[in-house]
């Protein structure tokens, strides 16, 4: 006998797993610190340019000693080293305030969300005016629960600058969904699609909270344009099936998943897409192919999936 509907439905609601964001309110870790990272170098020359800072008070040492940081933290990844510049910089001048964000936003990256917090705070007190810094403040503060804070951070970054609009109005997004306000998360991934167009993640994001709202139609519609921009996009890939299945398209789901497992390479992630192509195996009656697929996934530590072939498979 293959799986009933009511146990395969069990399997389906564990599609949160850990390294999988497409229905969490986090984004993965691998996804949160790779986005830190990328967004470093922009990072570094808006504060480059800060017009509010005097001449005075910055030394060309201190600029020094900030690009040392920066060519250590992006380009030979050494975080330690460049926090390291950055205290130098602060015991040379504690009024940095570039040294201060520079340092918090590096803390950001190993999560060390307190420290990046207290970092952020003390540019802010230095520089008030620093626009950028409400913006990473606003994520620190997500990490640490802090959504309200994080809100209103990302409130007054909204309303103050003019750099990354996109981005900032899709984090905000993400905050929203984190706290359940699904209509508030799906305007802010509108009003950054609206802003770029062209960047998959979004449409993926707003998909998912389409498929929160039950419009699968929607939700569809946004995964085929995230996939549209970006063939590769897992976690589009993973919604779409998820949202498949609840149209009962269980053979497309599975082809979706067949392509997330072919291209994903992250073991965790693959347990969870091998679990859930495994359910939708055994909703098509296939049941070898479904207890395949958990033993697969009890394999790389899915310990749901153990459950599943212990209590289906054998």
């Amino acid at each position: 006998m293959g799986a009933t509907k009511e146990q395969t439905l069990a399997a389906i609601n564990l599609l949160g797993a850990a390294e999988d964001d497409t229905f969490s309110t986090h984004p993965n870790k691998t996804k949160r610190i790779e986005a830190i990272k990328k967004g470093y170098d922009r990072a570094q020359n808006q504060q480059n340019n800060i017009s509010t800072l005097p001449k005075k008070d910055i030394s060309e040492s201190e600029e020094n000693l900030l690009n040392e940081s920066y060519i250590l933290f992006e380009i030979k990844g050494d975080k330690l080293g460049a926090i390291e510049k950055t205290n130098q910089i602060i015991q040379m001048n504690p009024k940095s305030f570039k040294a201060f964000f520079s340092r918090g936003f590096i803390k950001s990256s190993t999560e060390n969300y307190v420290g990046a917090l207290n970092d952020y705070n003390q540019a802010l007190i230095l520089n008030p005016d620093l626009n950028i810094a409400y913006r990473w403040r606003a994520q620190a503060k997500f990490e640490l629960g802090d959504t309200r804070g994080s809100i209103q951070d990302f409130n007054y970054a909204i309303n103050n600058s003019t750099d990354d609009l996109d981005k900032i109005y899709s984090n905000r997004g993400m905050v929203k969904k984190a706290i359940g306000d699904f209509e508030g998360a799906l305007a802010d991934y509108s009003s950054a699609i609206k802003l770029n167009p062209k960047n998959d993640d979004t449409y993926f994001k707003r998909g998912s909270i389409k498929s929160k709202l039950n419009d699968f139609r929607g939700a569809i519609i946004d995964c085929n344009e995230a996939l549209a921009i970006n063939p590769k996009n897992l976690g589009a890939l993973d919604c779409r099936a998820v949202v498949k299945y609840s149209l009962g398209d269980y053979k497309g789901g599975i082809s979706d998943l067949d392509r997330v497992i072919e291209l994903d390479t992250n073991p965790q992630s693959l347990a969870h897409s091998y679990y859930t192509r495994g359910a939708l195996k055994m909703l098509s009656k296939n049941r070898y192919g479904g207890c395949s697929d958990f033993k697969k996934s009890c394999e790389l530590g899915n310990s749901g999936a153990c459950n599943h072939y212990n209590a289906e498979c054998r």
